[in-house]
């Protein structure tokens, strides 16, 4: 004869185990780590990314605190903070009269070696992704927000977007560079036959329709003036897979005494750097800092033509190497990081993995 459990036992042991992975996610999630660094820290560091209404980036903010008043102003925003695991999607911190979006919100806290970031969001939200969230009650981002705007702590980064899409230039007679261009996707992605409905007679892997994505032309001044004889193009390459129908390619045209040589650069999204185009840039000379750092944009802006919504963010120097974030669809995805040497000659640039500090 089985003997029955009683229901008191069974509802002890179904909260028991609620309990011991409500423990096991709190133990897992950052924020207690986060919070503990907060109550010592000597530094902070905080990132907003600010849109408006309709998803245009229009400022990007990087403010680091380290006086002592300062990191104890911050972290008296979190002093009442009680932390509560729930279930939730990421939301976005709007101001009273909603007119602004703060897509990324992060703060780092410091203290000595150890360093802990979260990511912030609508009101008393701190989000980690997927649907963990922590609801912290006694804690408001815009509390935190208007304090570093009327304490005058809110300054812009020196080019916190580029255009997108794109500036290009109209199409000019007799331009020699724009017909290699042309005759070089012509060779490099035939045209397969059409049908009378303009819709190819087959696909093959990739594939240049010129009727359907033209070719623009870049408006790139300050390349110019380090490489006077080259010239930038952007087109759509078709392909056969279904989930990438087209793939963006910026290519170079180099006039030399023995005819044009052309570059090409698809997609980072879709394959990676090839050297080929990469080694153009090797070379240049950029003795100021300033000019180094207006270099580094200029070539970086040509990856952010052929991403996605690409957009590029901040800058800075480290050492003498210079990194700016590279983002795709609003998400910072690579670090294109362009090293010079001591007189300022550019010696390598790679497109550097997060987190995983890989190259492509």
């Amino acid at each position: 004869m089985q003997r029955r459990v009683p229901v008191c036992v069974l509802a002890l042991l179904v909260l028991g185990g609620l309990i011991a992975v409500l423990v096991a996610r709190r133990d897992r999630h950052p924020i207690y780590a986060f919070l503990e660094v907060v109550e010592r820290a000597d530094a902070f560091a905080i990132d907003i990314d600010v849109h408006d209404l309709d998803w245009r980036l229009t400022d990007s903010f990087h403010i680091e605190l380290t006086a002592p008043e300062d990191v104890r102003d911050v972290a008296e925003f979190f002093a009442s903070a009680e932390p509560n695991l729930v279930s939730g999607t990421q939301q976005f911190i709007r101001s009273p009269k909603r007119d602004w979006l703060a897509e990324r919100f992060s703060l780092t806290a410091t203290s000595g070696n150890d360093s802990q970031t979260v990511q912030l969001s609508t009101d008393s939200w701190v989000v980690m992704g997927g649907s963990e969230a922590i609801d912290l009650k006694g804690f408001s981002t815009n509390a935190l927000y208007a304090w570093l705007r009327e304490t005058g702590r809110l300054k812009p980064t020196s080019r916190p977007v580029v255009r997108y899409p794109p500036t290009t230039l109209p199409v000019q007679p007799n331009d020699r560079r724009r017909e290699a261009v042309l005759a070089y996707l012509q060779r490099e992605y035939p045209t397969p036959p059409l049908r009378d409905d303009g819709h190819p007679v087959y696909f093959p892997e990739m594939f240049y329709m010129p009727q359907r994505f033209g070719l623009h032309k870049l408006s790139t001044p300050v390349l110019e003036e380090y490489l006077p004889n080259t010239r930038f193009y952007v087109t759509e390459i078709s392909t056969h897979h279904p989930e990438v129908p087209e793939v963006s390619v910026v290519l170079s045209a180099e006039a030399a005494v023995d005819g044009i040589e052309v570059r090409e650069c698809l997609s980072p999204l879709f394959a990676h750097v090839p050297s080929t185009f990469l080694t153009q840039f090797i070379g240049l000379q950029a003795e100021a800092l300033s000019e180094r750092e207006r270099v580094g944009y200029a070539i970086a802006e040509l990856f952010a033509s052929i991403i996605y919504k690409g957009m590029l963010r901040g800058g800075r120097f480290e050492e003498s190497t210079f990194v700016v974030e590279l983002l795709w669809n609003r998400s910072h995805w690579r670090n294109i990081v362009l090293e010079f040497d001591t007189s300022g000659r550019l010696q390598k640039i790679e497109l550097v993995l997060l987190h995983t500090r890989g190259r492509d």
